[in-house]
């Protein structure tokens, strides 16, 4: 009932007029659509050839932090996932990403 109600929500946010950014990525065994609604991000698979399809929605928190004496910005992506059919290809439930930005390297040059 309700993972039910989720994909259903979660179909009409997606193309709804509030939504910015669509992105759809098809191969010959899934489809992926994906939008923005403001901080928030939702993305739709559905495998052709399993019997298997989730939605996702999650928020990107952009976090400053201290290390090495500088102050650099992470980002904390949390979500939730729900998934309907009887194969699994994704997991269901809270997922939790820590993305570190990319180390600052610096070249000496010869002269």
């Amino acid at each position: 009932m309700f993972t039910q109600r989720l994909f259903t929500l979660h179909t009409r946010l997606m193309f709804s007029r509030w939504t910015h950014s669509h992105d759809e990525q098809s191969n010959a065994w899934e489809e992926t659509v994906s939008a923005r609604l403001g901080p928030f991000y939702l993305e739709s698979n559905d495998v052709f050839v399993l019997d298997h399809s989730d939605v996702y929605l999650g928020i990107c928190l952009p976090l400053p932090w201290r290390e090495n004496g500088r102050w650099q910005h992470f980002i904390l992506q949390l979500g939730y996932r729900a998934c309907r059919g009887e194969e699994q290809v994704r997991q269901a439930g809270f997922e939790k990403n820590w993305q570190q930005p990319f180390p600052s390297t610096t070249t000496m040059r010869n002269r």
